[in-house]
């Protein structure tokens, strides 16, 4: 009987994967899966302890342990806590964007709309008071562009709801980019309880008061 031939041994550089198996892409997604969870995880800690204890007596070591991962980890995937910050307050952002848009849906007349948009921009501010709060005292040291103030969003949905209101006589003439400016500034202080607006921080019938000085000054 006829031995049968030797098999092959198979080099060291060969694959072990089978053709056509997408054994790599497999372990690829799966580093991707763990990257996002892991940064998931520390921005949820950074959120959650910029609330408890505020912004400036959280240390990324807090973060990390929250977390259950390392300090360089954290610095792996967020170049400061400042980085955190912007985040963190960049997703309640784009929250508070999709409250609104579904919170106008039912609104009727221009200034309605300004007065549920307002209304909504109260909610967010109550929400997110330490972190806005620790925003504004980093902006004063490093500056914002435009389009990172956190309402700057609701400046633009505003001087448009403005100059819609405006044209379809239905808000009296004012001078929509001023005015959009002056009541979001308005109510940050006012909210946020900074300058004049200090001794009523934390008041529950200023938002209402606002709207309705809001209301007085553009009715026609």
């Amino acid at each position: 009987m006829r031995p049968s031939p030797a098999r092959p041994r198979r080099s060291a550089t060969e694959p072990s994967t089978p053709a056509g198996e997408p054994g790599p892409r497999r372990a690829s997604a799966r580093l991707e899966r763990r990257k996002a969870q892991t940064r998931a995880a520390i921005l949820e800690a950074a959120s959650a302890l910029f609330d408890e204890q505020g912004y400036e007596s959280t240390s990324v070591l807090h973060i990390a342990e929250r977390a259950d991962t390392g300090v360089g980890t954290v610095y792996g995937y967020f170049r400061s806590k400042e980085a955190l910050l912007d985040e963190v307050l960049r997703q309640r952002v784009a929250a508070a964007v999709g409250a609104y848009m579904g919170g106008l849906a039912g609104s009727a007349g221009y200034l309605e709309r300004i007065m549920d948009a307002l209304a909504l921009f109260a909610e967010f501010i109550a929400a997110n008071r330490s972190i806005l709060l620790a925003t504004f005292q980093l902006s004063t040291r490093r500056g914002l562009e435009p389009d990172e103030v956190p309402a700057h969003w609701l400046y633009v949905a505003l001087r448009e709801m403005l100059q819609a209101g405006i044209e379809a006589g239905e808000i009296r003439e004012v001078p929509a980019d001023a005015t959009a400016r002056t009541i979001i500034g308005v109510h940050l202080m006012g909210l946020l309880g900074i300058a004049v607006f200090r001794e009523r921080a934390g008041d529950d019938a200023l938002p209402a008061e606002l709207r309705e000085m809001v209301r007085v000054l553009l009715e026609r």
